[in-house]
């Protein structure tokens, strides 16, 4: 009696650990898989983005240039520049900030409505809007390389394109949109 008593325990420990062990290897919490180290690549052609702005009427614009890695960046040197306006209240709101390897700055400015007119001039000079829905992305990379553009118009449509790997303006529009933002740190008293 006490064989078949111990046997049925022993029986019974075993089918306690075989249910035990099924649940936990379907309820057991798994690590998600490791995001790759880099090079991953995303792009979009922005083939199907509208390429022309009806509005002419900018309420707000970001961009980012970068010539940290421009073998000839001239007099803009190789820094890289970030430019943002934007319409509150009747008032245009900017600023020119810019940063090297080791240095930064940052420039605020207020301008006229007259500034969105000229800046939209300079928009549809280099035809920007060809550049939308353009998308690529490298993972990876630090966060310094490439082009970022975003263009909102009162009418809600927008320019919106990015590059973190090479830039796709070109390199009037970029000296064009860097000199008009800085004439405007220049004309501050």
């Amino acid at each position: 009696m006490k064989w078949l008593l111990f046997s049925l325990g022993l029986v019974a420990a075993a089918a306690g650990i075989v249910v035990s062990g099924k649940w936990y290897q379907e309820h057991r919490l798994t690590e998600p898989e490791p995001a790759p180290d880099g090079g991953l690549q995303h792009y979009q052609s922005g083939d199907d983005a509208p390429k022309v702005i009806k509005s002419t009427e900018i309420i707000a614009f970001t961009c980012t240039i970068s010539l940290l890695a421009n073998a000839e960046p001239g007099e803009l040197e190789n820094r890289v520049y970030e430019l943002s306006a934007a319409v509150k209240d009747g008032i245009v709101s900017g600023e020119l900030a810019w940063y090297d390897r080791i240095n930064s700055a940052k420039h605020p400015f207020t301008a006229e409505l007259s500034f969105m007119e000229e800046l939209q001039a300079i928009v549809s000079a280099h035809d920007l809007a060809r550049h939308n829905g353009y998308y690529y992305e490298v993972s990876g990379l630090p966060n310094m390389y490439g082009d970022a553009l975003d263009i909102r118009y009162a009418s809600g449509e927008y320019i919106h394109a990015r590059d973190n790997q090479n830039g796709f303006l070109s390199r009037e529009a970029q000296h064009a949109l860097i000199k008009f933002f800085a004439a405007q740190i220049q004309a501050k008293p």
